[in-house]
């Protein structure tokens, strides 16, 4: 190679390497100027049901229409990543027992999110940014006291799922009461599903058990068997499978009987209610079936659309 040619390689290494610098560059500062967020649950992956699961994507989804950008969800057992390291937004999420375990970025934010929990020791509410609440009755008796959120139900806005029946149902239960799978099994073709279980699915395979079925039946704890019992509150678990447009029957809820009346099948307490309400879903053909849970699932879109942005 001649020195004049080895003088050009030389200069156009050099330039394309300085190009490469400052574009490595800019994309580093860019990165580095985006609000990033991270999701930390107190719980491990096995013991998140469908409800928090869904809860959690749609903190992650309203996180993100506000701005922010979410790194990942971490779970007990790996909190701490490094890969999640200096995020500028920690979301700690309560689910079912208190999390003291709570590392927080002094550089950043840091919010506390109750999920579902009615009791609770008043040491898990000290040195949070905020605090979110799922729980009406929860945030109205500490709004006073403390930066409280009332992270009201919603759900991600799920592309529609064409249907594929080859389920009469779709059963996903938080409580078996009176063994209704075992009922669904005997008359209908039936798929059922813990709430957990049904969490540790795929998204794939969520969504494929819920296209299969002509009706999806939620079904949630019974009304004040427990601490965390709200009446107003209604399962991020119900909107997720509205947002999906599938046909819902669940349990009945002032909120759900109030914005969705008529375009949703709910039932009270107790076994021949929940027959009553499949009944009720049976009696209108699939094709009407399918225009009442497009209109409720439209509700649901145009509630989100109109959200403003969180005072997080």
């Amino acid at each position: 190679m001649r020195v004049n040619d080895k003088f050009w390689l030389v200069a156009v290494l050099a330039m394309a390497f300085g190009f490469g610098l400052g574009f490595g560059g800019r994309m580093v500062a860019d990165w580095r100027n985006t609000e990033t967020a991270v999701i930390r649950i107190g719980n491990a992956r096995t013991e998140v049901d469908y409800d928090l699961a869904a809860a959690t994507e749609y903190l992650a989804y309203r996180l993100e229409r506000d701005g922010y950008r979410v790194l990942g969800t971490a779970y007990k057992g790996e909190l701490y990543p490094a890969a999640f390291d200096g995020a500028g937004v920690n979301v700690f999420v309560r689910g079912f027992l208190p999390f003291y375990d709570a590392r927080m970025n002094e550089a950043g934010k840091n919010l506390f999110y109750m999920h579902r929990a009615g009791e609770f020791y008043e040491e898990e509410l000290r040195g949070y940014d905020a605090y979110i609440f799922s729980q009406k009755t929860v945030y109205d008796k500490k709004k006073t006291d403390i930066h409280a959120v009332f992270f009201g139900g919603g759900a991600v806005p799920h592309k529609r799922l064409e249907p594929a029946y080859e389920n009469d149902v779709l059963y996903i239960y938080e409580d078996d009461q009176e063994n209704f799978a075992g009922l669904l099994k005997h008359n209908l073709k039936a798929e059922t599903f813990g709430a957990v279980e049904f969490a540790m699915l795929s998204t794939a395979e969520r969504e494929a058990a819920l296209k299969k079925a002509r009706v999806v039946v939620y079904n949630m704890m019974p009304d004040g068997d427990d601490a965390d019992y709200d009446e107003h509150y209604v399962p991020y678990a119900a909107y997720d499978i509205m947002s999906y447009g599938r046909p819902l029957v669940t349990n009945r809820r002032a909120g759900l009987e109030n914005e969705f009346g008529g375009l949703v099948w709910l039932y009270d307490e107790g076994v021949e209610s929940r027959i009553q309400a499949l009944q009720e879903a049976f009696a209108v053909g699939n094709d009407v079936r399918e225009q009442l849970a497009g209109g409720a699932r439209e509700i649901l879109l145009a509630k989100e659309r109109a959200k403003d942005k969180i005072k997080w």
